[in-house]
């Protein structure tokens, strides 16, 4: 079962709950049975005052399934009333698929708030009162295109019935329009979500371009690996006065970084560039220290070719305003910011994290940390892991191999937590290092 997300079915108007009949029970098993969906009992647990067993459907999602719940016999009365063996869910975006009846249906939200509501846009002067006062299915906009002697109808419309009450979550509340597909083929979850993704980002553009309005999909809400915690505490909060003052731009974007939590790619960024601010001081004093050791060899010598050729090498001209490449430079600037002991107590300070960044995990980077060898030292590590996923960002070639990029609200992406972590605490630490004192 696909943790973090079951939806329950429910009514659209809260009343008294009352258990399940067993001949509801047995028609919703033989109706899964028939349909190969997994109908799962959850006993009742006397501890959280659940008075009765609860259920749950097992529904399709790609390679995944997505669990809708079933508690009382409302519940159960709804999806008995439902078809809803033909429909199945995506992995990535809160939508109903039905190969059946060739069709998807997607809420959609818009990005900015505006004194222009979706309503006004799509309705103008016969704009209703609100979303759920129109009939289910209201289609507000629509166009339609044939391809190969197949007509495909795209719309805007109110939420069908079944997206109302299937999808109970993010996609099923109150106010949200959907986006209607008909007339496509879609064999596999694949296609459909291909399909979507094509037709709604094509319709988004146009709609953007023309009115000025952003829409965007609704992506399935997931659970991002588990982030580090504040440790409670009976003690009240207490400030000194500030002895150190911090530089404005790389200051703003660590809390620009802090802001974007609901946005991992977003906010790994930002705490990368919070570090990369500092890029040039100190690579520069790294390479400093380097070329002032070379001078000071005895065996140096200014006319020799190949003595010459090391101190080109640590002047690095790809250091276009520090010295070295960037990952050199990243290095440079973790080496003297971070002090290693305390790197490795921060991650090792928390079993989740030290496992997840321990263990090679392709699907994210090659990079892990050799955290099972108490000497080492895992700031060259750290970096390259850092580095590593930053080019999977912003799609550049890796350290070792291409890599794919990372996507918004992909599996990835929601793998992120314990590496914004990580380089947060590095943000954090190169601020520190690099402030001076204050002065008002």
């Amino acid at each position: 079962m696909a943790a973090g997300d079951p939806i329950r079915l429910g009514a659209l108007e809260a009343g008294e709950s009352q258990p399940p009949e067993p001949e509801q029970i047995d028609r919703v098993k033989e109706r899964c049975d028939a349909a190969h969906f997994e109908f799962i009992k959850d006993p009742a647990d006397p501890t959280l005052f659940e008075e009765w067993d609860s259920y749950f459907i097992e529904f399709p999602a790609g390679r995944e399934t997505r669990p809708v719940f079933l508690y009382d016999s409302e519940d159960f009365d709804t999806i008995l009333s439902l078809e809803f063996e033909k429909y199945f869910f995506l992995a990535d975006y809160e939508a109903l698929v039905s190969r059946h009846d060739k069709s998807i249906e997607a809420p959609v939200r818009q990005l900015i708030p505006s004194a222009s509501t979706l309503l006004e846009l799509f309705c103008g002067d016969d704009e209703p009162n609100d979303v759920d006062s129109l009939k289910p299915a209201t289609i507000l906009v629509s166009a339609r295109k044939t391809f190969g002697g197949t007509t495909v109808e795209i719309a805007i419309q109110s939420r069908s019935t079944e997206c109302r009450r299937l999808l109970r979550g993010p996609g099923g509340r109150r106010g949200l329009l959907t986006l209607s597909i008909r007339g496509v083929e879609v064999p596999t979850h694949d296609d459909a979500t291909r399909v979507l993704k094509t037709l709604s980002t094509a319709l988004f553009v146009q709609i953007d371009a023309n009115y000025g309005v952003g829409l965007t999909l609704l992506p399935r809400r997931k659970l991002m690996q588990r982030r580090r915690r504040r440790l409670p505490t009976n003690e009240p909060a207490t400030i000194n006065f500030p002895e150190q003052e911090y530089d404005d731009a790389p200051a703003s974007l660590y809390f620009y970084g802090r802001e974007a939590m609901r946005m991992p790619l977003l906010q790994f960024l930002a705490f990368y560039q919070t570090v990369e601010f500092y890029f040039p001081v100190y690579s520069q004093a790294a390479a400093r220290r380097r070329i002032r050791n070379i001078l000071k060899d005895p065996a140096f010598r200014a006319d020799r070719d190949s003595d010459l050729a090391r101190l080109l090498m640590t002047v690095d001209p790809a250091g276009r305003f520090g010295l070295g490449d960037e990952r050199a430079q990243l290095l440079a600037t973790i080496n003297e910011c971070v002090d290693p002991q305390e790197l490795r107590v921060f991650i090792e300070s928390a079993n989740d994290m030290k496992t997840f960044l321990s263990t090679k995990n392709k699907a994210l980077t090659d990079v892990r940390l050799p955290i099972e060898n108490p000497d080492l030292d895992l700031r060259q590590s750290v970096a390259e892991r850092i580095y590593d996923i930053r080019c999977r960002i912003v799609h550049t070639k890796g350290m070792r191999r291409d890599v794919d990029l990372l996507l918004p609200n992909s599996k990835e992406a929601m793998m992120l937590g314990h590496d914004i972590e990580l380089i947060q605490f590095i943000a954090r630490k190169t601020l520190i290092a690099a402030s001076s004192k204050l002065n008002i």
